[in-house]
């Protein structure tokens, strides 16, 4: 089996897994963490005083990791937030993930371009428009059970075995 494959196998055991926890960072930076599945125990906790217990304390069987690349969350009729809203306009609106399962996810080729559909018909949509190789963006990555997966600069896909959490 090629990665391409690896990660669609991967990405349709993702459905059913309910969301348990998103963290958005502040500033500049762009990124998102959704935490899924089963909760496994950390290694070491995190210590940052925003953080709820299971946010210090467990790190999620499968994790998508928003980097660089720009991204929406949807619902059927509006645009509920994006990549480039105010920081607390986006941790208000992305609340609504929590306590819900992914229904079903698209991605397109060669981009890989992922959406994400969740119960309640919200969609999370990444667009991966990292291209400069001098820039050192990354697009984002997906952590399950076996392994990660990142998609970096012009989409290029790699495969990792899963660090230890």
């Amino acid at each position: 089996m090629n990665k391409f494959e690896v990660l669609e196998q991967n990405l349709n055991d993702l459905v059913g897994q309910k969301c348990w926890s998103v963290l958005i960072s502040s500033g500049l930076d762009n990124s998102v963490t959704i935490s899924m599945g089963d909760k496994i125990i950390r290694s070491k906790p995190l210590d940052a005083p925003n953080l709820t217990g299971d946010q210090k304390h467990f790190i999620g069987n499968y994790e998508l990791v928003i980097a660089d690349c720009t991204w929406r969350l949807d619902s059927p009729n509006s645009i509920v937030t994006s990549w480039s809203d105010e920081d607390d306009a986006k941790r208000e609106a992305m609340k609504y993930l929590v306590g819900e399962s992914i229904t079903a996810w698209d991605i397109t080729w060669p981009g890989l371009d992922l959406t994400l559909h969740f119960e309640h018909t919200l969609s999370l949509r990444l667009f991966c428009d990292q291209t400069d190789p001098t820039d050192s963006g990354e697009n984002y990555a997906l952590l399950v059970p076996d392994y990660l997966f990142n998609v970096g600069v012009r989409s290029e896909l790699s495969l990792y075995e899963r660090p230890k959490a």
